[in-house]
């Protein structure tokens, strides 16, 4: 088990190049890997991080997200193994997520209008 960071936002409601604020000190040689993401939306941030992992010599890469977005712009080739929930193809934050910074901590997942 480890942890990775990686974003696209910085506070922001859309995304950018992908900062890396922290990588796995395991080495990924020979392994099987499970990424748990909170949200996959269009799947940059998330086709980027498996990609590395690929570069790091994982044997494959598996992905479990809690939310979905119900659209049809993801990345080729990107789609969760494992999904918690489907969301709206809006805005979402809470449960983790935020907006803006804030609203992680809150108890449910909420939409933008």
């Amino acid at each position: 088990f480890d942890y990775l960071h990686a974003t696209r936002y910085r506070g922001a409601t859309t995304g950018a190049d992908l900062v890396w604020k922290h990588r796995p000190a395991t080495p990924l040689r020979g392994r099987r890997v499970l990424l748990a993401d909170d949200i996959l939306d269009e799947g940059h941030t998330l086709h980027g991080i498996r990609e590395w992992c690929r570069e790091q010599g994982a044997v494959e890469v598996r992905i479990a997200a809690l939310a979905v977005k119900a659209h049809d712009r993801c990345v080729e080739g990107v789609c969760a193994d494992y999904i918690g929930v489907e969301v709206p193809d809006r805005y979402v934050f809470g449960y983790g997520m935020d907006y803006h910074e804030q609203g992680r901590n809150l108890p449910a997942i909420y939409a933008l209008k």
